[in-house]
């Protein structure tokens, strides 16, 4: 038996001997490499493995649906830009940080998406702010 093939089956066996190590440590970046319930991963804070994490963005999450309760003066659609607004925020502020992390188009273009999407519900906002001021008795 040639050396190179004796080398071969020491090192086989060998990496059987060996116990199997499991590398739980390994962080993810990635959505798609998150093992969780397919819609929770792309939600910001379910991204990383980070139990803490994940405990902040359940409770703001849970917390934020009671802005859409939320009135200004005699302005009863408030709550609803309000929601869409704190709703739309983790996932500008977190893909923009992200971005900046690891260069991932994904998330520059998720960012951007939520950017329009803050952008668009303040200019609603003002435009109905606006015509309540004007309809109020001077």
């Amino acid at each position: 038996m040639s050396k190179s093939k004796m080398k071969k089956k020491v090192a086989q066996a060998q990496k059987k001997n060996q116990p199997e190590t499991k590398n739980t440590d390994k962080k993810w970046i990635k959505p798609k490499d998150f093992k969780f319930l397919p819609p929770v991963k792309f939600l910001p804070g379910f991204r990383s493995a980070k139990h803490w994490k994940r405990i902040v963005a359940m409770t703001y999450y849970c917390i934020t649906p009671v802005s859409l309760f939320f009135k200004f003066m005699d302005f009863q659609y408030f709550g609803i830009f309000l929601f869409v607004m704190l709703l739309a925020l983790p996932f500008m502020i977190c893909s923009l940080i992200t971005f900046l992390q690891t260069k991932d188009k994904y998330y520059a273009v998720e960012a951007i998406i939520a950017a329009a999407v803050l952008g668009a519900d303040n200019m609603l906002l003002v435009y109905f702010m606006q015509q309540m001021i004007e309809m109020l008795p001077k």
